[in-house]
């Protein structure tokens, strides 16, 4: 699972969950297609999160979001699905509040 350090006003660093900030990572690295965790929001809109290589990777990002938003009220749908580096990556860069239907997705939660 990826992880990002950031700095916080204080000068301290934060871990902070895998974000769409990574996907600058895979724009430069994955030339195929990678496994996200895709969040189906109530109000119609996803976004993907992650990427991970493997479907082990995959698996360990949906548990960490299932259980960061299962006390939530309002929580998101969560499914693993494959998608392609550069889809990943103009989601988190162009597509914000996206609701294609033609946006990679699986019928189940994982």
């Amino acid at each position: 699972m990826m992880r990002l350090n950031l700095r916080t006003r204080s000068g301290r660093r934060a871990l902070t969950e895998p974000s769409p900030a990574s996907a600058d990572i895979v724009g430069a690295t994955y030339a195929g297609t990678v496994y996200a965790v895709r969040r189906d929001w109530p109000d119609g809109t996803h976004e993907f999160v992650g990427p991970g290589t493997t479907m082990t990777d995959a698996a360990d990002l949906w548990n960490s979001q299932h259980n960061r938003w299962r006390r939530s009220s309002w929580r998101p749908h969560l499914c693993v699905v494959l998608i392609s580096g550069r889809n990943f990556w103009l989601h988190a860069h162009h597509r914000n509040d996206c609701r294609a239907p033609d946006c990679p997705t699986t019928g189940a939660p994982a």
